[in-house]
Formats: structure tokens, sequence, C-alpha cells
């Protein structure tokens, strides 16, 4: 696109006659007002200066980039391009609550997009990115709890326009020259500086990075985010989704609701989750001296979701210097959560339902931000002694699988599936040889990443190995008052010699409830067994299969070509030993009483069979021999006259026989 200078005349005609479709002038209007016109003489404002002559105002582009319309008499700037920026800020800007930045449709389409950068209306110091009018990212901020999407000082300093320290100089300097902020049209705010070795720009920083967890709120409120694992969400224990069906089809905004709620002290109690980060608290209780303080504040108040207290730490211990210690109150919702096990997280205590998280022989206690379904155990008073290959790390909230080679972390545990993931430092190839024993099983070594705008966790080496459970036996018991979580069960001797809750009346075990049913749901296929080997594979199955059916049918065939063959040299035999016994009638001694015969029809069907011959029609006989003629008759031989046949002949003969 080609832009011009012009100042407006009488007629569009006053536009060169050169101008193509695409050529854009810009220029004075007559009310003061600058225009852009195209070709055919239609023009837009740009900006309203009133009704003064134009004459008295210039246009300038400086070198800063910005374009300025000046007052000629006062000398005074009555607008400039920096007020109005599309997709990118220069040093010069300030991003005020007026100033806003817009992405082009494309790359190639400067018109606007669907992103937009702008200063966050709650906090000067603080910025937003906006997909139309959903919030899709949100930068942190540095305090004594929250710590998250952080801007560097350089990308702040040129947003303020302020000048930032320089150490080599221990003074105040402005050292944004030569750098530029782009709202890309994909959804990100990038940073860039000149290169003047190379010649180009090149990219400092940019956000949101590409896992989805710096996004604002990916999961949801109550929805833990961890970019490591495949599955990047989950919701925290005592929680369930919103929307189950949006959740399952990778939709998380839902976020997470409660299985239940109370106020009352009795049965509330705190999840505990380690290296946490969240958005930021709602409140700040300065009363509280220690953790129980903090607690019995939280405790108190129906609508305090959660707390954190932070103790003092002065010797710059943590990565942020705390100066007092501080209680921090999440009194709405908790949002933004994300599992960070490197650096920066916090330990986070979330209010629940202690029903909905307790430990018990049905499930475990939850270890951090990770439920702990039945039959899986951390412990040897929750879950079935036979897979208790789980441990808990109750600082980190980590859950790691044990097995004879190592310990992996778990990354996410599915209780409607029987299955879990553990992240393997090798790549697939070298996990080829993974093993693991009953009641567990290997059923995919190369889990792949599902998470958008992330490196496959093969290509960066590090396979997720998908494991399932088997479905556990009635639970074990020692008395009676074990099988209270398991209704309708009494504990009794197996016959294996280990007491189990077995079920009561006509009710049987059922392994997709866990629990003692009644009716058509399915009954646990290991009942009366111990967990043993493991269950074979439909594939090898099929496979079993099909070779069985071939090995039949080739079998058929051979025996029934063996009869088939039996039969013939059976009925030759019978032949042979018909002749031997019985000489050949003088009525069949010459081919001339053959067909006397046989236009007489004298001879009858056993006659035939005495013939070692197959049996032909006359007429395709006579055709063969041509009628008997001495032309073809070769010789005389035991049965009379030998005649030569027509090919057609021979080869019919050939296939019968």
């Amino acid at each position: 696109m080609k832009i011009s200078y012009l100042q407006e005349k009488n007629s569009k005609n006053s536009l060169p006659a050169s101008a193509s479709a695409t050529d854009r002038y810009f220029g004075f209007a007559k009310d003061g007002n600058l225009k852009v016109w195209d070709v055919n003489g239609k023009s837009s404002s740009i900006t309203a200066l009133g009704n003064s002559p134009s004459s008295n105002r210039t246009v300038r582009l400086l070198d800063s980039g910005n374009l300025v319309l000046i007052d000629d008499l006062s000398r005074n700037v009555l607008w400039q391009s920096f007020d109005n920026p599309s997709d990118t800020f220069l040093p010069g800007m300030k991003m005020d609550g007026k100033l806003k930045l817009t992405s082009w449709t494309s790359i190639e389409d400067p018109s606007s997009g669907n992103y937009t950068f702008e200063q966050d209306p709650e906090s000067e110091n603080r910025y937003l990115i906006w997909n139309r009018s959903r919030q899709y990212w949100k930068s942190g901020e540095s305090g004594d709890f929250v710590r998250y999407n952080e801007i560097p000082t350089p990308v702040y300093s040129l947003l303020r326009n302020i000048s930032t320290y320089n150490y080599s100089t221990f003074s105040m300097v402005p050292n944004h020259n030569n750098t530029r902020l782009l709202m890309n049209s994909s959804g990100q705010i990038q940073y860039f500086s000149w290169d003047d070795r190379h010649g180009e720009w090149t990219l400092i920083w940019s956000a949101p990075k590409d896992d989805k967890c710096s996004l604002y709120n990916f999961c949801g409120n109550f929805g833990s985010c961890n970019s490591k694992n495949t599955m990047i969400c989950k919701c925290l224990p005592g929680f369930k989704p919103s929307s189950p069906e949006n959740w399952n089809m990778g939709d998380f905004s839902g976020g997470c609701t409660r299985k239940s709620t109370t106020c009352t002290e009795r049965d509330t109690t705190f999840l505990k989750l380690g290296m946490m980060k969240a958005g930021k608290p709602y409140s700040l209780f300065e009363v509280a001296k220690s953790e129980e303080d903090c607690k019995k504040e939280c405790l108190s108040n129906c609508q305090c979701q959660g707390y954190a207290f932070v103790e003092a730490d002065l010797s710059g211990g943590r990565s942020i210097r705390i100066n007092s210690s501080r209680c921090w109150l999440w009194t709405e919702f908790l949002s933004n959560l994300q599992e960070e096990y490197s650096q920066g997280g916090r330990d986070l205590y979330v209010r629940t339902v202690t029903s909905d998280i307790r430990s018990t022989s049905r499930n475990c206690e939850p270890c951090g931000a990770n439920i702990i379904p039945y039959p899986l155990s951390t412990g040897s008073n929750c879950g079935d002694p036979n897979y208790a290959n789980f441990l808990c790390n109750s600082s980190t909230g980590q859950v790691s699988f044990q097995t004879t080679t190592g310990s992996y972390r778990v990354t996410n545990i599915n209780p409607d599936t029987h299955r879990f993931l553990i992240q393997s430092a090798e790549n697939c190839r070298a996990g080829r040889n993974f093993k693991v024993s009953a009641p567990f099983n290997v059923t995919n070594l190369c889990y792949p990443s599902t998470n958008t705008g992330i490196t496959d966790n093969l290509l960066q080496g590090r396979g997720e190995i998908e494991i399932e459970w088997n479905p556990p036996l009635e639970p074990t018991c020692n008395s009676s008052s074990d099988c209270k979580d398991w209704p309708n069960s009494s504990c009794n001797e197996s016959k294996y010699g280990t007491k189990r809750c077995h079920c009561n009346g006509n009710s049987s075990w059922s392994y997709l409830s866990l629990n003692c049913s009644q009716g058509s749901e399915l009954i646990n296929p290991t009942q009366n067994r111990k967990p043993g080997p493991k269950r074979t594979s439909l594939s090898l199955q099929a496979v079993v299969i099909s070779v069985i059916v071939i090995v039949a049918v080739l079998l058929l065939c051979v025996i029934s070509y063996i009869t088939y063959k039996r039969r013939m040299a059976a009925r030759r035999q019978e032949s042979r030993e018909s002749l031997q016994g019985n000489p050949v009638p003088q009525l069949y001694d010459c081919e001339r009483r053959v067909k006397d015969l046989i236009d007489s029809h004298q001879l009858e069907e056993d006659d035939k069979a005495g013939i070692d011959v197959p049996y032909f029609e006359l007429e395709s006989i006579l055709a063969a021999t041509n009628n008997f003629s001495d032309a073809n008759k070769l010789g005389k031989g035991g049965f009379g006259p030998v005649y030569k046949v027509m090919i057609l002949f021979s080869i019919l003969v050939f296939i019968f026989i």
C-alpha cells in the first residue's frame, strides 16, 4: 500500500493520474482534519481538530517513529500516532489506561484482529491480553506470596516509559532504545531488540509461553495446572468438574466445583498443597502471628476458600525477602493454580469437607493435588496391600510409583479407566524393556503429549508410560469393623487363607462400583483367585484364533484329498478284480456291437460300470472318431479297434480323468 501526503482540493481529480487501486493519500481537509483518501476520492478522518484552517498546522514524522500534528502558532502537539497505535509499541510511548495495542488479523492482513494488549484496570503494574471479550493472559506480580507471569524489568520500564538502573554505571539510564513491543496475530506480546551486528530484530521475551498453564486461569477455578503432565488439568481433591462433558473434551475453562459444602468446623478440614502457585489473594490478615492463627481466621469465615501463611525471612533464603510473617486469605475462589516443583511455589491450604478427602480403608488421603483411589495404596492403613506400590511426598505433594528398577513420578491417576501415567527419564526406545508385575500391566510405552503448542514428549526424550491396574478382589480385613466402608459385606475367611469382606446374601462383588451389588452389574473377573498373571491382550488372542482356524482348514483339505485318492484307488482295484474273474463278454469285443447295444438301449447302467473307461454319450464319440472312420483307426487292442480322436475330445477325457 502506498501512502503519500496530499492537501485536499476541490475534487478527487487532484489525485495523481498514475494512482492505483491500492494507493492511499493523506492530508488536510478544509475543516482542518487529517484525512486518508483512496483513488475514488473516499476519505476517512484520522482526527477531528475543529474548524481552524489547515494552513496553520504541520504534520511531521519524528525520528522516534511518532507522526505528530503541530499547531504552527502555539507549537503545541494537537495529535500524535503514539497515542493511537495499532499493534506496535515503541520507546517513548506510555502504556496507561487509555492506550491499547490491537493485533493484525494475520501476518499479511493489517485489519484489526482478535487480540488486544492493555493495562489492567485494577492495577497499573499489571497488564492483560484479551481474546475478543475473554481474558486470555494476565501478567503477574512479585509479592510475598504470588510470583507468576512476571514481566522482565526492561519490558516493564519500556511500558512505563521510565529509565532503569544500570549497575555498571550506578545510575538511572534509558536502556530501551532500539526496542519495540508487538501484539502479534497469534496472541503473544513480543519484545524485540535491534541487532546491529546482524541487521535484524531479535526476539528477547514473549508471553504467554507455549505451555497452557501460562494462560489466564486455563484450568478454571479450583483446577490445578501442570504443563509437564500429559493430562494438563485436574480438579483438586474434594472437587469435581463443573461441566464433565466439556472437561472430557479438553475445555477446562469451567473449572471445578465442590463435591459437598459445609461451614461447621467439625466437618471442615484443609487440604495441603505443596509447591503451588496461585492467583493474588483477596486479603491480608496482618494480626496472625502463626499458621494456626491464620487457619483459625479462615475457619471462622465461611467465605474463606483457602489460606497461606508465610513466615518472616530476613536472611533472604527465599526468592523473596519477607520482613514479617503474612497470612494470605482467599475469600472468593482459587484461580490460576499451578503445580510448581522447581521454584516459586509455596504451601497452600484449601478448605474442603472432611468426608471428601479423609483417609479410609476405601481411599487413601490425597497427596497434594493427587487423588489416591482404591485399590491403590500409599500406606498400610488404606487401599489394598497388593497395590501398595505408591509413595507420597507430603512436603511436595508428589506421588511416585515404586518398581524393582526404580521410582517414577506419577503425573496422572484416572480412577474411571483404572490407569495412571508415570514419567520416565528414558525415552520411548529405551523404555521398551520397562516391566511391571501383577496386578499392574503396561498398556502404552509412549504415551503422546496432548498439550497444544508443547513439543511432544517423545521428541524431548522423555516418555510417559501408561499403566493399568487389574480389578481388585474383595477388600482384606481382620475384623468386621474393617468392612464398615463396604456395605452389605462381612469379614470371612477366603479359600486362600486371607480374610476378606465377602458379600452377604445374593449380592456379588462388583469391580465397577467397588461394592457388593445385586442385579446385572459386572462381577469382578478375578473373583475367587489371586491376582496373578497378566491378562492376554486382545491382539494376542486374535493372532492365536487366526492360526488355529488356518491350521484347521489346511488339515481338512489334506484329509479330504487323501480320502478322495483312496476312493479312486479302491474303485480301480474293484474294476481290475472284476475283469480278472469274469472275462470280457464277447458282447463288447468290437465297436460295432457297442454301438448297436447303445442304439438299441440294451446296455444297462450296471453294464456301463463294467467298462473300465469313462462313459461318454454316443454323439460325443461319433464326433471325436468321425463316425468310426477307418482314417482315424490306429490299430486293434485287447478290447477292439483303437481310434485317434479330435484334440477337443482328448482335452475332455484328460479333464475327466
